[in-house]
């Protein structure tokens, strides 16, 4: 069942299907099968991001540091500024 969503996710991705692709990605993170967290949550930050959505995305990249993966950490270090940077400027406008 993991390995279906993990696909699945993707397949939403690539045909431009982002509300979709979340949904499939947060079912895969429900479940024990761990094969394919990090690339799970590496994605479903961004498709967060791209959404507006900074809290949610800040919340995934962080538990994508805390984890052992290193793949994709420097992009998410790099891009979690970013996002602490918007968040605290919409604070501000608030």
């Amino acid at each position: 069942m993991g390995e279906v969503l993990f696909r699945l996710g993707y397949l939403y991705l690539e045909t431009k299907q982002a509300e979709n692709a979340v949904d499939s990605f947060k079912k895969y993170l429900s479940l024990k099968d761990k094969t394919h967290v990090g690339e799970v949550q590496y994605q479903l930050g961004f498709l967060f991001a791209e959404r507006k959505q900074q809290k949610k995305a800040i919340k995934i990249f962080e538990n994508y540091l805390a984890g052992d993966n290193e793949k994709h950490r420097e992009e998410i270090q790099l891009r979690l500024g970013y996002l602490y940077a918007e968040n605290k400027q919409q604070k501000k406008g608030h």
